[in-house]
């Protein structure tokens, strides 16, 4: 973002990205009027609240990353408390973000398992990313052997699909984190949620 009022509830609780005034980075009409173009902009006038310092000798493409999808799924993994070594967490989806929400996972020293429709994403998961486990989504005997087994899940996907197979993968008191923004409502059952699960 470029800009907020910085003096709503939203602002002065640290959570600009919810301000109605909110001037992002891409177009949005600053507040001069010239809209803005993000990584289309040879230069960009940023609010200093907003601006990150790489740390020198950081190669760009190395960073840049974190930025975006960064940031969306390291923020909901502290806000919920997923960022604690020893807890086990399941990444839905092995995307721009699920691969993020693996490398994180992984650095703060959780057990990671990924859950995919997709059997081929297994070596990636495993091998290259250090996913402690593979689940496929698709397959009744593996989504039943991890049954009850995460503190929480970071969904990534963006498909439509029924929560309730996923739910059933929570401890109760678990966590599953939406970030995937499928175009179609999500299926969920209410007895899915009374075990003291929850969906954000």
């Amino acid at each position: 973002m470029v800009n907020t009022c910085q003096s709503c509830e939203s602002c002065e609780g640290g959570h600009e990205n919810y301000c109605s005034k909110i001037i992002f980075t891409y177009n949005s009409h600053d507040r001069d009027g010239t809209v803005t173009y993000g990584g289309y902009s040879d230069m960009v006038v940023v609010n200093e609240r907003f601006v990150i310092r790489f740390p020198d000798g950081m190669p760009l493409d190395r960073g840049a990353p974190l930025l975006c999808a960064g940031i969306t799924v390291y923020n909901p993994m502290k806000h919920h408390g997923l960022n604690e070594a020893g807890k086990h967490i399941g990444v839905v989806g092995l995307g721009g973000l699920g691969h993020v929400a693996v490398k994180f996972a992984k650095a703060f020293g959780m057990r990671v398992t990924v859950i995919s429709t997709s059997p081929g994403k297994r070596e990636e998961a495993m091998e290259t990313l250090g996913a402690d486990a593979f689940v496929v989504s698709g397959d009744a005997n593996q989504m039943k052997a991890a049954k009850g087994t995460m503190d929480g899940i970071m969904n990534t996907a963006s498909a439509s699909m029924s929560m309730y197979a996923y739910l059933a993968l929570l401890k109760p008191q678990g966590k599953m984190i939406l970030l995937g923004l499928p175009e179609k409502p999500l299926q969920i059952s209410a007895f899915s949620l009374v075990t003291g699960k929850s969906v954000s």
